[in-house]
C-alpha cells in the first residue's frame, strides 16, 4: 500500500485511537500526516515559464547551460534549482546519445512496402506526417499530406488538430484525392496511402 493511501486511512473522528497511534500502527510519521504542501510562487512560476521558453529555443540546453543564461538575465538562480525544476517539467536536454542507431531486440521490424512499388503517376502514393506547435495554453497538431510523385499540379495539403491523432481524421485528407478507393500502409516510422 502506498504513503498516499495509508495517510487516508487515518481517521482524525476515532475515539479509541489516537492521531499518533494510527500513524504509528500504519507506519507513517505524525509529521508527513499533517503536512500541507506549499503552492508553487509566483516567482517560480515566473522562472519556470521562462525556462519553457528558453528550452523551446535552444532544446539542447542542460542544467548548466540553463542556469548561466537565466543568470545572466539576472534571475538569481543555482544549478541544483535549475535542474530541480527542469526535472519538475520534465525538460531534458537533446543531444546525440552513444549507440542511437541500435534496434530494440525486441522491437519488430515492419517492412518498407513501397521498395518494389513502382510509382508512375501522381495521386498514387501519398505520405503523411505530423507535428505540434506550441500555443499559448497547449498545443495544435499540425498535418501535413504530401504526394510522393509530385509534378506541380498534383495536390498536398495540411491541417492543425487539437488531438495528436488528427492523422487519422480521413474526411480531411479524402478531398485532396480524386480517386476514393483508398489503402493505408504504415510502419512505425511512414504512414503511406496508396490508390490502386
Amino acid at each position: 500500500m502506498s504513503h498516499s493511501e495509508r495517510k487516508a486511512m487515518v481517521n482524525c473522528d476515532h475515539g479509541g485511537l489516537s492521531i499518533a497511534k494510527q500513524c504509528k500502527v500504519l507506519r507513517i510519521s505524525r509529521s508527513s500526516f499533517y503536512y500541507q504542501p506549499k503552492a508553487t510562487s509566483e516567482e517560480t512560476l515566473a522562472i519556470m515559464s521562462r525556462m519553457d521558453e528558453l528550452f523551446m529555443l535552444y532544446p539542447f540546453f542542460g542544467s548548466r547551460q540553463m542556469t548561466n543564461v537565466l543568470q545572466r538575465e539576472g534571475i538569481s538562480i543555482g544549478s541544483h534549482r535549475v535542474r530541480r525544476l527542469m526535472r519538475l517539467m520534465g525538460l531534458q536536454a537533446i543531444y546525440k546519445k552513444p549507440r542511437t542507431s541500435d534496434p530494440q531486440p525486441e522491437h519488430k521490424i515492419y517492412p518498407y512496402l513501397l521498395r518494389k512499388l513502382p510509382i508512375k503517376q501522381a495521386n498514387h502514393v501519398w505520405c503523411a506526417d505530423i507535428t505540434f506547435v506550441p500555443m499559448q495554453k497547449g498545443f495544435l497538431y499540425l498535418v501535413a499530406v504530401m504526394d510522393l510523385k509530385h509534378d506541380g499540379s498534383s495536390r498536398t495539403g495540411w491541417f492543425f488538430s487539437s488531438c495528436p491523432w488528427g492523422i487519422i481524421l480521413l474526411d480531411r485528407i479524402l478531398p485532396l484525392t480524386e480517386t476514393p478507393r483508398m489503402r493505408l500502409i504504415g510502419n512505425q516510422e511512414n504512414n503511406f496511402m496508396t490508390w490502386d
